[in-house]
């Protein structure tokens, strides 16, 4: 009897209301590896309630995951964009910040031997979803970028609902210390 298993996919998460929405809709259909790696979020405390937000949501969720443990180094950002500090939100530092992100998510699904990998960042209106996918595209491992457009069907309003649903608390910046003046 042949068994058919659901293909490996390293989903790569930037925060726990981006999250809820895009393990709903993938859970079904992949294996699921959850990568947390945020080098960008600053301060520390606020990485740290960012990640308490996402290991909440994952405790509330049913069904099979595993999660895949990075380290907190914010100089992996700092290192990359500090020449980039005087560009507007949204332009070459943010697109340098997804660059660092998706590359380490490829890196680890490679690691692990996970055919797939995607990211939460997709699902954002905040986010350059082209920039986001052609970043995918570019990065050349063995493991091979999947785009889902988490915004279609009114993928976003069900990332807000699930967030609102339960109790995952949003945060108002993007996460770089350069976002946090914008916010204000």
């Amino acid at each position: 009897m042949l068994i058919h298993q659901n293909p490996k996919l390293l989903l790569h998460i930037c925060c726990a209301p981006d999250l809820t929405w895009p393990f709903v809709y993938l859970k079904d259909y992949f294996e699921l590896y959850l990568y947390w790696y945020n080098p960008n979020i600053h301060p520390e405390i606020e990485h740290k309630k960012r990640y308490k937000e996402y290991i909440k949501f994952m405790g509330l969720q049913k069904g099979e995951y595993k999660t895949i443990d990075s380290v907190y180094n914010p100089k992996d950002f700092f290192d990359k964009v500090k020449w980039l500090e005087k560009e507007p939100e949204g332009g070459s530092r943010c697109s340098v910040c997804f660059d660092i992100r998706m590359q380490e998510a490829a890196f680890v699904a490679d690691k692990h031997n996970i055919e797939y990998y995607t990211t939460t960042l997709l699902i954002s209106p905040k986010k350059d979803i082209e920039k986001l996918k052609k970043t995918g595209e570019f990065i050349k491992t063995e493991s091979k970028f999947l785009f889902f457009n988490f915004r279609k069907n009114d993928g976003y309003k069900k990332a807000c609902k699930l967030t609102k649903d339960n109790k995952i608390r949003r945060q108002n910046y993007c996460g770089c210390s350069y976002s946090i003046e914008k916010s204000r």
